[in-house]
């Protein structure tokens, strides 16, 4: 209730914050209940370990295609 919005930024930080199960679960909490979420670059990676992105049509940079 605290947030708005939750923008994940690209650059090395995501590939740090995958491997954080706080991060992911915060992540994965905040994408279910529906606020707006952002991924810019190679933040997409972080949603993806949160398991939120199945089905869901994404944009992210080439070397985390999955």
């Amino acid at each position: 209730d605290d947030f708005d919005a939750l923008i994940i930024p690209g650059g090395k930080a995501p590939a740090k914050l995958k491997e954080d199960p706080a991060s992911v679960e915060f992540a994965k909490n905040f994408f279910n209940t529906g606020k707006l979420v952002a991924a810019i670059c190679h933040g997409p990676q972080v949603l993806a370990a949160a398991g939120v992105l199945k089905g869901v049509t994404t944009t992210g940079v080439n070397s985390i295609q999955g």
